[in-house]
């Protein structure tokens, strides 16, 4: 082509060269985890993946800790004649 290089003024082609690079930006964060923030997590995940809530945890306790409270009473009153009321 008459002897001109591509790229050149005199050249009828043309060509355009777009960089595409993303920028660059570094993000810093502080993640403040509060105990209620705690609680409702473990609540959340307990609730999840057991299918039981803490207020199901906390019965339980409560009648494991009922039910030892009895055995020990019936047990300490073998030779005795002690009466319970539940």
């Amino acid at each position: 082509m008459n002897g001109t290089t591509p790229g050149s003024e005199e050249d009828p082609r043309s060509a355009i060269r777009i960089n595409m690079m993303p920028p660059k930006i570094r993000l810093n964060r502080d993640i403040i985890f509060t105990l209620e923030d705690l609680f409702a997590s473990l609540g959340g995940t307990t609730a999840l993946f057991v299918g039981a809530s803490v207020l199901t945890v906390v019965e339980t306790v409560l009648f494991i800790v009922r039910h030892l409270v009895k055995l020990i009473i019936r047990r300490g009153a073998r030779g005795r004649v002690v009466e319970f009321k539940p």
